[in-house]
C-alpha cells in the first residue's frame, strides 16, 4: 500500500514539475501581462480620434443630437499585426456588424501596427479594448467640411 502511494505522490510531483516548466502555447492570446502592454502607434487619444475620424458615419444609423457608442476588442499578434476580435454596442440598419468590423479592420490596419505586448521578455500575443464615443453631430459637420 505504502508503495502504490509513493508512486502516486511522485507522479502528482512530476506532472506538477512538468506543467510548470513546459513551454508556453506560442498561439495562447493573453489578457493579463507580467511585464510590458500593447501599446498602438500613436497616443492613445489620437489612435480613438484618427479611428472615429475615418468611419463612413454617413451610413450610420444616429439622430443628429445624439452620440453613439461602440467598442471593439483587437487581438494583436506577436508581430503587431491586428484584426477585431468582437464588436459590442452596434446596431445598424444600414450596415451589418461584419461589414463594420471590416471597415474598422481596415482603418486599424492602415494606421499601423502596435508593439505587441511582453512577458518574461518575450513578444506574447494580447488583446485590448477601444471604446469609441461617435458625435454624430458633429462628425456629420466634420465630415462636410472636408469634402
Amino acid at each position: 500500500m505504502k508503495s502504490i502511494l509513493m508512486k502516486v505522490i511522485v507522479l502528482v510531483i512530476l506532472f506538477v514539475f512538468f506543467e510548470c516548466f513546459s513551454q508556453e502555447n506560442e498561439n495562447a492570446i493573453h489578457d493579463f501581462f507580467e511585464n510590458v502592454k500593447a501599446e498602438p502607434p500613436l497616443e492613445r487619444f489620437l489612435y480613438n480620434k484618427t479611428i472615429i475620424e475615418n468611419l463612413y458615419i454617413e451610413d450610420l444609423i444616429c439622430d443628429e443630437n445624439d452620440s453613439l457608442f461602440i467598442r471593439f476588442i483587437l487581438n494583436i499578434e506577436i508581430d503587431g499585426s491586428l484584426s477585431v476580435y468582437k464588436l459590442f454596442g452596434f446596431h445598424n440598419q444600414i450596415i451589418s456588424e461584419h461589414e463594420m468590423i471590416a471597415r474598422l479592420e481596415e482603418i486599424v490596419n492602415k494606421i499601423g501596427k502596435w508593439t505587441p505586448a511582453t512577458s518574461q521578455g518575450k513578444a506574447i500575443r494580447s488583446r485590448y479594448t477601444i471604446p469609441l464615443k461617435i458625435n454624430c453631430n458633429r462628425i456629420r459637420i466634420e465630415n462636410y467640411e472636408l469634402r
